[in-house]
């Protein structure tokens, strides 16, 4: 992780701070004061600026790789939504199919039409697909 630039403005606060208390001190630390105070706030200031930007741009960096990917929510409606495309593309295409490719072939005939032979036996008009004729 790197260094925040509210950090580093923090630290230099804190130098200021205790270099205005020692000042104040006596008086050598005054004219010390005089001559070093405006040279220090130009370096601090200047400084700062663009490690505050440095760090606008670090803190945003940070925040889109974090949020750059999509939540867990987002993904399970994305899957939600893709397997909702899938079965709706399946029906079509079962919607778009002839009437012959849709139905089952048909068994084959246990009596012939000529014979007059009515017996069919339960079990062969069951396992068919005898009932569509009805």
């Amino acid at each position: 992780m790197g260094i925040d630039g509210s950090y580093l403005f923090i630290a230099g606060e804190i130098g200021i701070g205790i270099f205005f208390i020692m000042s104040r001190l006596t008086d050598t630390f005054d004219r010390i004061w005089d001559f070093v105070y405006p040279k220090v706030v130009f370096i601090i200031f200047s400084g700062l600026i663009p490690l505050m930007i440095w760090s606008f741009f670090a803190q945003y960096a940070a925040y889109q790789k974090d949020y750059s990917k999509p939540s867990w929510y987002e993904r399970i409606v994305a899957q939600d939504k893709i397997m909702m495309n899938e079965a709706i593309k399946e029906l079509e295409s079962q919607e778009l199919q002839p009437l012959q490719e849709k139905e089952e072939d048909l068994p084959p005939q246990t009596y012939s039409h000529g014979d007059n032979d009515f017996d069919i036996p339960l079990q062969h008009l069951l396992e068919g697909n005898h009932g569509r004729f009805l």
